[in-house]
């Protein structure tokens, strides 16, 4: 009955992670880098950093969908 609604930052985090995902796929694993993927989200790099410690816990967060 009621739809959860998005705090600010579940919506940060899901930002970061479909960016990081579709970087993934457009540069591949290696070549993405964690500044690639704050800038293109539109975060700071510490931001990023907060989310996820690393690239691997991205994809680790992508596997838990």
């Amino acid at each position: 009955m009621f739809k959860k609604v998005a705090t600010k930052g579940e919506t940060t985090r899901q930002q970061i992670l479909d960016t990081a995902l579709r970087l993934f796929r457009e540069r591949g694993f290696d070549e993405a880098t964690m500044r690639d993927i704050a800038t293109e989200a539109g975060v700071s790099l510490g931001n990023a950093y907060y989310y996820f410690p690393s690239k691997e816990a991205i994809v680790l967060a992508y596997y838990d969908l």
